[in-house]
Parts: structure tokens; sequence; C-alpha cells
């Protein structure tokens, strides 16, 4: 496009206005806040509308984005990229699709809409919908451009896409639901649609983008990325918005955000995002932060739990171990202490968590306060490690504790290799778990393991399960007293 030059024979105010339409029709940003003057506009925003102008130029043809429910991902994506490319190229041939027609529908008339309003004709007058009674199509699934090749078509997964080909392929949300996600004939149905008929539709050079709210491992994100290793498979440009930036890993480039940072503040607060996690971590981790993990579980499978409502009668010893962590921010390891007891008969059940993130000086008076309220005969073992071992005599000298049983376990093993023990007892449905509010949160932690982002629960349980191996070499303080047995 042609340069703009200030003239004296036009105003200032009419340049500056000249200026603005010039940025819009380069911008997809700039277009958005010019056909829609009260979007809000967040910085993932900006990132993702810098990506999209990549694409929209060819730089990038193959570009996933993944971004939480509620952020602003299908008004860029969905309705104002379209328009925008079939302004800048009332040629070109857009497809999009979404897990149902009638959603496809109803984004295909949004872009109608404004390629019908006057904003978008004073940046394109040459992009106009064909008039009443032409030959060129203008339903609410497709239409074309008048005068010209270019136009759009919507389908829904397992639609058909016959005689249209694409230069730009949009697939927005091809999973509808959680009931959808967890199905492997859907997801199936999904992937094969995509690959056999959708893909097919590529014209020469096509660009394909994929936005969407990750639903589970095996959703069409999570296989298209899963073949990049393969020969000559598609490498996708992928950028991730994580609802709640909780590890340096998970940053793009680009973000602002500290780590505990929301990612959009204005919208969806701390608060916000604490409750919407408090559902649970499975879909926390799946719609929020892109990170699906398995239902079922890794080496502990969510189906061997056995789920009471009732504490046994007939325990024989209880124990409460803490995995501790000596940071209050967001992003930190939660000091977690898990209560846990052995039946007569051998059965381990999970009694209580206590979970939270505190600085050290108001952990240690939590430890000590719960094992108050536990009474003297549940022993409180602490992993004894690092910093810890210090935390162990500390809680000891306590008088509150006095005569409590304070254990120091020295794991000799990774992670992985300590959790084992407690899985294979998980295996073989020998472990119960009381049902209240953390319940959901416990399972999904162990379930993730050991890919999920936390592992302090995990760490609290089989430390809990270790305690109560009577064979384990541990050290007691009881009265200030150290001694081995």
């Amino acid at each position: 496009m042609n340069s703009l030059s200030y003239s004296p024979a036009v105003s200032r105010t009419e340049f500056r206005a000249e200026v603005q339409r010039e940025q819009a029709r380069r911008s997809l940003l700039a277009f958005t806040r010019h056909t829609m003057p009260d979007y809000q506009v967040n910085w993932h925003h900006e990132r993702l509308a810098a990506a999209l102008d990549k694409f929209a130029r060819g730089e990038i043809r193959r570009l996933i984005v993944q971004m939480p429910p509620r952020h602003g991902k299908s008004e860029l994506v969905s309705r104002r990229l379209p328009a925008f490319l079939l302004g800048r190229n009332p040629d070109a041939r857009v497809i999009i699709a979404s897990y149902g027609a009638d959603l496809a529908n109803a984004m295909s008339r949004d872009v109608q809409q404004i390629i019908m309003s006057e904003a978008y004709r004073e940046l394109f007058p040459f992009t106009e919908l064909p008039a009443k009674g032409s030959r060129q199509k203008a339903t609410e699934s497709v239409f074309d451009i008048a005068f010209r090749r270019g136009g759009l078509r919507a389908t829904g997964v397992g639609g058909g896409i016959t005689g249209m080909g694409g230069d730009f392929i949009i697939v927005d949300d091809p999973i509808k639901d959680r009931t959808d996600a967890e199905s492997e004939t859907i997801r199936e149905t999904v992937f094969s649609w995509f690959t056999s008929t959708l893909y097919t539709r590529q014209e020469k050079d096509a660009g394909i983008l994929i936005t969407m709210t990750r639903w589970h491992l095996d959703d069409l994100v999570g296989r298209l990325l899963r073949r990049q290793s393969e020969p000559d498979a598609d490498q996708w440009t992928v950028i991730s918005f994580p609802a709640l930036l909780e590890r340096e890993e998970d940053r793009n480039d680009g973000d602002p955000r500290e780590i505990g940072e929301p990612l959009w503040a204005g919208k969806f607060d701390r608060a916000a995002l604490r409750s919407i996690r408090a559902n649970g971590e499975y879909d926390w981790n799946a719609l929020y932060q892109q990170t699906p993990i398995s239902s079922s579980g890794g080496i502990f499978k969510r189906e061997k739990f056995q789920i009471i409502d009732q504490e046994p009668a007939d325990l024989k010893r209880v124990v409460r171990f803490w995995d501790l962590a000596m940071s209050s921010k967001t992003s930190a390891d939660y000091t977690v202490g898990v209560k846990m007891g052995i039946t007569a008969t051998g059965q381990l059940v999970i009694l209580d968590v206590a979970r939270f993130q505190r600085e050290w000086d108001e952990v240690e008076p939590e430890v000590a306060m719960t094992a108050v309220r536990d009474e003297r005969g549940v022993h409180v073992g602490v992993e004894k490690v690092a910093f810890m071992s210090r935390a162990v005599g500390k809680l000891a000298a306590r008088p509150e504790l006095h005569s409590f049983v304070i254990r120091g376990v020295e794991p000799d093993k990774d992670k992985v290799t300590r959790a084992l023990p407690f899985a294979a007892r998980v295996g073989e449905g020998m472990v119960s778990v009381l049902r209240r509010s953390w319940t959901d949160a416990l399972l999904d932690e162990l379930c993730a393991f050991p890919m999920g982002k936390h592992d302090d629960i995990v760490d609290a349980c089989s430390g809990a399960y270790t305690m109560l191996d009577t064979h384990i070499e541990t050290k007691v303080y009881s009265d200030n007293v150290l001694f081995d047995y």
C-alpha cells in the first residue's frame, strides 16, 4: 500500500483520520478498534493480533492459539479476522469451522454484518456482498464477494465442504464440551474429519489456524503437536495463554506478567480464578492453563480409589505427614499435610488434607495448630531434607507440641520411586478417601502425577504411607528428646 504524506489541501484532522484508516487496513487490532470502537484490549489481544497479522501476510502458515474460555479469542479469530482477510484480498477464499454448524453459521453472519457496516466500507469499499438477485451466493453459511472470486464458507465438524477450496482455513473450538472431549469416538471423528475433509480443501500455500480451549491430551491440538516429530509433518507455531502464569517455562515471548498474575485481571482477577480452580484441577489445567492431564491418571488411577462418607471405626494408627514449602508466592509449591490412617484389615484411609501457601513464620504455627487439632495420638511427620531438617527440631521445640510424636523422614529416592509403593496399594483397591471439600483436588493431583504442575499432595501421601510402614527407621522427637526406633 502507498504511504501517506500530508498535504495542505486537507485539514490535519482529516489527515489523522486517514492515517488511522490506513493503519486499520494493515493491522488487525487497528481494524478491530475501527469497526468495534468499544472493543476492550488487553496485552494478550495485542500479542494474538500480532500473530494473526503474520498469518494474514502468509508469514505463519500453521498457527495454533490456546486460550481460556471468555478471554476474547473468537472475536478476533473468527469474526474480525475473516472480514479483515477479505478486505485486504477480495479474491481470498476463507473457511470457518467449529464444533457445530449453528455456531459456525453465527460467526459467518457476524462477518457479513461487519462487511456491511459503514466503518468497514470506509476501509475496504471494494469488498461487498452480492446484491439480491445476483448469481453469487449470500446465505448464512456461504457468501461470495461481489464481482470477485473470494468468499467465505462456514461449516460444523463433520460437515461437507465440496466444491470450495480455502486460502485461509480457521478452526475455532472443534470440541463442544467435556462430554465430547472424553469420548474417544468423538475425538477420532474430529481428527479424521480435519485430516480427510478439511485439510484437503486447502489451496496452494494456504494458511491453517486452529484456536481452541484445550480439553484433553488427545484432542485435535494434542494429536497435531505429537505428529510434529514425524517426517514431513506440519510444524505449528503455538501461542498459549495460561489464565494464571504459574511457571517460567509457560511464558510466551512478550508475556509481561509476573509469576502468579492472571491473564486478564480486568475480567478475571485472582479471586475469580481461585473460585474457578476450586471446582477441580482437572478442568482448571485443561481449560484455563492449556495443559490437559489424563482423567484416569498416570501411576494413580482415579477409579481405583474408594470414596467413602464416614471415617472407619476400626482405625489402628493415624499419622499426618507434611510436605513443606516456604513461600507465599502464587507460583510456589503448596505446604500440604495429609492425614492418613490404617484399619485393622490393612485398608488405608485418607482422612484430611491441609493445603496452603505461607511464608515459614506462618507455616510453623499452622502445622502446630493442626497437630493440636489432630491430638497426640496422630504422629506428625516432616520430610527431612535441606531446610526442612531444621523444621523438625523447631516444631518439636514448641511448647504446645510437647509429648507429641514428631518424625523426620529422610527420603532416599526420587519422587516417582517414592510414590510407587503407595500407588501399588491404590492399584490394589486398598485406599479409601473421605468425601470432603478437598477430595477432588487430591484426586486431580494424584492422577496428574508425574505430569501435573504440582506434586505436593503426592509427596505428602507417599510420606504418610511411609510413616504407616512400621519397618521404616525414623527419627522421633518426644518432649524434646531425640531418639531412633
